[in-house]
């Protein structure tokens, strides 16, 4: 299968690109998975940027059409009207989830960008965050030095690229424990034969130590658990435009938990975008056999923190009780199923599910990207929040967390927003 049409856009670099992807309805290039749209504009209803802006262009239909039309050589992916629609998609995959066809927009949009290559965060961001993934280690010190010097960001923000320091310190009110340290003192390192493998996200690491001991705390009650700290697995890379050292650290990953009892420990996350990537794993090794089949091995052993939920929980909350499904890629995972009916069960009348057409919180660093329409989709949605008078919102990443404590500091603070592991403080 070929990527691009023949003699069309020879000029394009296939390495730098997805070979295929893989659909629910089977593997498609790319211009056949663009051209399978059928333009019935079921996706628009859903998507966040055209419900704001009610532009053909800015909908899931308009971007697949024009990116239909760019690989045919018709229109040049550099034009502004188009710069534009592409930075107002969130990657949410609402799109996707009310697409008859499953077209993979989220995947469309990624392959444009990898096209243009120009980085969509501030160049010093995008650089510190690269960072981590040719080098954790000095990734680690020196974010972590940022964090301590955080009574200088405000000041800081005033120099020419880092503006973006401003935005942080609205979203990060104070500095966090290591968790290194305090896992130091616990009995969850370097154990031998482990039942599972808890991969700590970004945030939870570095940001939101407290997720990361409670998602611990869960897992061990099923077994003997191991953390891997620091440990990049190519997600960043992914989304941000650098496919070729997003396969090289993917790859690094998977032969990682490959040396483990032989691949077979289940590796747990607390982030559903670093699952909803890892699931994708096999996607990115279309054209390598062995590695794809090892990918899809990998990709059988990925959990998320609420599978380790007891079977039979009790919680209560007298306010109105919602859950954020803000995340990268899908909203049809196993995951978010097993949480919507959890909460509808667990809450009952208290639990207030989110409409066909409300908005989630955009997801992994859409806050800072160029032309981004996070203000707007933010405040969409703690309007809607308010209305409904909703006071404890639960999200599937402590980023999400963090961006709508953001807003609701602002807009609502009657609520807060926690990651869901911490329902399980409670049980």
């Amino acid at each position: 299968m070929i990527l691009f049409p023949k003699n069309k856009q020879p000029e394009l670099k296939p390495n730098q690109h997805l070979e295929v992807l893989e659909t629910p309805f089977g593997v498609r290039a790319l211009y056949d998975s663009v051209s399978f749209c059928n333009r019935c504009g079921t996706c628009a209803q859903v998507c966040p940027s055209y419900h704001l802006s009610r532009n053909e262009i800015d909908s899931p239909r308009g971007r697949n059409q024009a990116i239909r039309l760019i690989l045919e050589g018709k229109l040049r992916p550099d034009v502004s009207v188009l710069q534009t629609s592409l930075a107002g998609c969130t990657l949410c995959g609402r799109c996707m989830q009310s697409c008859a066809g499953k077209i993979p927009t989220s995947d469309h949009v990624l392959e444009v960008y990898r096209w243009l290559d120009k980085p969509r965060l501030p160049i010093l961001l995008h650089q510190l965050f690269s960072l981590r993934g040719s080098n954790p280690q000095k990734f680690a010190l020196l974010f972590r030095f940022i964090l301590h010097i955080r009574f200088c960001w405000n000041i800081a923000a005033f120099i020419p690229g880092l503006n973006w320091l401003k935005q942080a310190s609205k979203r990060i009110t104070q500095t966090p424990k290591l968790l290194s340290k305090i896992l130091q003192a616990k009995i969850y390192e370097n154990k031998k034969n482990p039942n599972f493998i808890y991969v700590p996200s970004f945030e939870a690491e570095f940001l939101m130590p407290e997720i990361a001991l409670s998602s611990i705390k869960l897992i061990a009650k099923k077994g003997k658990t191991i953390c891997w700290l620091n440990t990049p697995c190519g997600l960043f890379e992914y989304v941000y435009g650098n496919l070729p050292q997003s396969k090289r650290l993917l790859r690094k990953f998977i032969r990682k938990h490959q040396s483990i009892e032989n691949g077979q420990v289940p590796l747990v996350t607390d982030s559903l975008d670093v699952y909803h990537f890892l699931q994708k794993a096999p996607q990115l090794f279309a054209k390598y056999k062995r590695m794809h089949r090892q990918a899809e091995q990998f990709a059988t052993q990925v959990r998320y923190i609420t599978d380790f939920f007891p079977a039979q929980i009790t919680a209560s909350f007298p306010d109105p009780v919602s859950l954020d499904y803000g995340t990268l890629f899908s909203r049809e995972s196993h995951p978010i199923r097993q949480a919507h009916i959890l909460f509808k069960t667990l809450f009952k009348q208290n639990f207030v599910e989110c409409g066909y057409t409300d908005f989630d919180t955009p997801a992994f660093g859409y806050a800072f990207t160029a032309g981004n329409l996070n203000s707007q989709i933010m405040f969409e949605l703690v309007k809607t929040i308010a209305q409904k008078q909703t006071k404890h919102i639960f999200t599937f990443s402590g980023l999400c967390a963090l961006e709508l404590n953001t807003a609701f500091n602002t807009l609502y603070p009657a609520a807060k927003a926690q990651h869901i592991v911490h329902l399980a403080d409670k049980i």
